[in-house]
C-alpha cells in the first residue's frame, strides 16, 4: 500500500477510466483491510483531512492493457528489447525476463538482483553484457 500511496496522487481524478485510483480486494476481508488504509490516509495528510479519489472493488474479469503499454520501458530502449528475440505481443507479454528487465529499465531493483536475474535468464553472455553496461549503471544511481 506504500507504492500505492507513493506512486501517484490518489486525489486526483482520472481523466479516462483507465487511468482512474483503484484497489481490487479478493475477499471481504481485504475490502474491510483496504477501506480503513484508504480512511487514515485521507485523515493523516498533513493535519488535513483530505478526499481521495479511490475506488474499492472486488476484480472482474481482467483486461490486458494495449500492446504499447506491455513492457513500455523496455519497448523504450530498442536494442535491448530486440536483443531478448520476442516476435509477437503473446511472447512479450508472456516473458517473465522482460517483466523484470522492464522493472530494471524503469530504474527499479538493485544491481544485485539484476545479476541474478541474468544468471538464469538463458541470454548469450554478449547480450547479458550489453545489458549489464547499460541497466547496472543506472539502478546505481
Amino acid at each position: 500500500m506504500q507504492k500505492f500511496w507513493k506512486g501517484h496522487d490518489p486525489t486526483s481524478t482520472a481523466w479516462r477510466r483507465q487511468y482512474m485510483n483503484i484497489i481490487f480486494a479478493h475477499s471481504d476481508e481485504q475490502m474491510k483491510a483496504i477501506k480503513a488504509l484508504v480512511e487514515t490516509y485521507e485523515q493523516e495528510q498533513k493535519g488535513k483531512t483530505v478526499k481521495t479519489e479511490v475506488q474499492m472493488r472486488k476484480p472482474t474479469d481482467f483486461v490486458l492493457a494495449e500492446d504499447y503499454h506491455q513492457k513500455f520501458y523496455l519497448r523504450q530502449k530498442k536494442d535491448i528489447f530486440q536483443s531478448l528475440g520476442l516476435k509477437t505481443g503473446e511472447e512479450v507479454i508472456a516473458s517473465s525476463l522482460a517483466a523484470k528487465l522492464n522493472a530494471f529499465v524503469a530504474g527499479h531493483g538493485t544491481p544485485e538482483h539484476f545479476e541474478e536475474v541474468m544468471k538464469g535468464s538463458g541470454l548469450e553472455p554478449k547480450v547479458v553484457d550489453m545489458l549489464e553496461k547499460k541497466i547496472v549503471k543506472r539502478l546505481r544511481g
